[in-house]
C-alpha cells in the first residue's frame, strides 16, 4: 500500500518538475543568436548586448527551485569621497548619480538627476523612476562614504517554475532573457536575440495533465471492507497514455479477518493437544486398572 501511494505522489509531481517554458525562435526562420554569463549578486554585466544586474539570487535544493531578482539596463557605478559624482548612460540617455553622505554604516543619501533619497545598503529602491541598489557601503567615520551602486531601468524576477524566461525590448532590439541557473551568490543568465527577424517564445503545445478519479462502491461489502479503485491517468503526449490502477482493501477489515483466523487456529491447536493428553491419561488409567484386577 505504501508503494502504491508513493507511486501516485510521483505521478502527480512529475509534471511540475519537468514543465517546459517554451522554445525561443525567430519569426523568419533564422538562427537564434544567444550568449550566457554568470553574474555575481550585486554586479551588472552585458549579456549578448543586454545589460543586466543581479540584486538577489536563490536556490532551494530540496525542491530544485531557483530564482533571481534582476535589474534591466543596469550599470555598476563606484563612488567615493574624492569622486562622489558620476554620469552614466542608460538606454534612454545620460543620468547623473551622486553619493551625498552617510547617516550610518547601513544608510546613505543618494541622488539621481537632482532627486535624492535615503537608501539602505543592499536594498533596491526607486529614485526618480529608476532602480538604485547600493551593493557596498563603507564609511571612515565621517559623513562622506564610498559605495558601489547599481543603477537601472526596472526590476524583474525570473524563476524556473513560474517565469523562467521573459521578452525584453531595449533600444529597438528584442531579447529573450532566460534564467539558466542560480545559487545564493550568483545567477547564470542567457540572452537571445534575432539578427534579422523578430524573436518570440513558442508556447508549449501541450503540457502533461494528471487526472485522478476515485470510485468507491457502496454496494459491495466484504468483511466490512471497502474496495477503492483509484485510476490515475497521466497524458504524456497525444499518443502515449499511462494508466495506473491501484486497488486497496480496508486495512481495518483485513486486520479483523486476520485476528479471527489466528483465534480459530489457536482453538484447533488446543483441541488437538487436549485430545492427545486425554488419550494418554485414559490409557494410563486403563493399564493401572488392568494391573489391579490381576
Amino acid at each position: 500500500m505504501r508503494k502504491e501511494v508513493l507511486f501516485l505522489m510521483i505521478l502527480l509531481f512529475l509534471p511540475m518538475v519537468f514543465a517546459s517554458s517554451g522554445e525561443v525562435k525567430c519569426d523568419d526562420g533564422s538562427e537564434v543568436d544567444w550568449n550566457q554569463k554568470e553574474i555575481p549578486v550585486g554586479e551588472a554585466k552585458s549579456v549578448n548586448g543586454l545589460r543586466v544586474g543581479v540584486s538577489n539570487a536563490d536556490e532551494i535544493a530540496v525542491s530544485g527551485k531557483i530564482s533571481a531578482d534582476l535589474i534591466i539596463d543596469a550599470v555598476d557605478v563606484a563612488l567615493s569621497k574624492s569622486n562622489n559624482v558620476s554620469n552614466v548612460e542608460l538606454s534612454d540617455g545620460e543620468h547623473t548619480i551622486v553619493l551625498i553622505n552617510a547617516t550610518s554604516s547601513e544608510m546613505a543619501h543618494v541622488a539621481v538627476d537632482g532627486t535624492y533619497k535615503l537608501i539602505a545598503n543592499e536594498d533596491a529602491d526607486e529614485i526618480d523612476g529608476y532602480i538604485v541598489l547600493m551593493t557596498k557601503l563603507q564609511t571612515d567615520g565621517g559623513n562622506t562614504p564610498s559605495a558601489n551602486i547599481l543603477l537601472g531601468d526596472y526590476e524583474t524576477r525570473l524563476t524556473n517554475d513560474e517565469n523562467p524566461m521573459e521578452e525584453i525590448t531595449l533600444d529597438g532590439v528584442s531579447y529573450v532573457l532566460e534564467l539558466f541557473s542560480a545559487s545564493d551568490s550568483n545567477a547564470i543568465l542567457r540572452a537571445s536575440k534575432c539578427l534579422t527577424g523578430e524573436i518570440f517564445i513558442e508556447a508549449q503545445v501541450e503540457e502533461p495533465v494528471v487526472n485522478v478519479t476515485q470510485n468507491v462502491s457502496d454496494e459491495e461489502e466484504i468483511n466490512d471492507s471497502v474496495v477503492e479503485d483509484v485510476n490515475v491517468t497521466q497524458n504524456v503526449s497525444d499518443e502515449d497514455v499511462i494508466d495506473v490502477t491501484i486497488e486497496s482493501g480496508d486495512v481495518e477489515g483485513e486486520e479483523k479477518v486476520g485476528l479471527w483466523v489466528w483465534i480459530l487456529l489457536g482453538a484447533i491447536v488446543v483441541l488437538i493437544v487436549g485430545g492427545i493428553v486425554g488419550y494418554f491419561v485414559r490409557k494410563k488409567r486403563l493399564e493401572k486398572s488392568f494391573v489391579d484386577v490381576q
